[in-house]
């Protein structure tokens, strides 16, 4: 019988030496995974600040596209609403080379030299009139 008492003793030990045995196993398999992810967090910490960055920029360029976009409307109703008043400029300036054109017809008609007729000897120097006028302007 004390070969029997002895058993579970033996059976005690066995299974908790195991039990620390598969737990060593554990933390030691633990401790290399650990230190396994934290070499490839560190081997993409680059890839993710540059990740980060483009996205950065992205929403950097989409909100330019945005003003872009709205100053394109702008400026295309702007360029819109001056079709009428560039319409009328067009016309003014046919009009204007129509005028161009008769005043550049008519000078060509016009002679190239024109005789003016020929200017005697100046008159001589005239004097101003004597006068014996006396008057009490001054209270004198």
């Amino acid at each position: 019988m004390a070969t029997d008492s002895r058993r579970g003793l033996h059976v005690g030990v066995l299974v908790g030496v195991s039990t620390a045995a598969y737990a060593a196993a554990l933390a030691g398999v633990t401790a290399l995974q650990s230190a396994t992810d934290g070499a490839a967090i560190a081997a993409r910490d680059p890839i993710a600040r540059t990740v980060s960055a483009v996205a950065s920029d992205h929403d950097t360029l989409e909100a330019s596209l945005g003003v872009a976009t709205d100053r394109y409307s702008s400026i295309a109703g702007a360029y819109k609403d001056l079709g009428p008043a560039i319409d009328d400029l067009e016309v003014t300036l046919d009009q204007l080379a129509a005028t161009t054109r008769r005043i550049g017809a008519s000078a060509a008609r016009l002679p190239a030299r024109v005789a003016l007729p020929a200017v005697g000897s100046a008159p001589s120097r005239a004097t101003a009139p004597t006068t014996h006028a006396v008057t009490r302007a001054s209270g004198v």
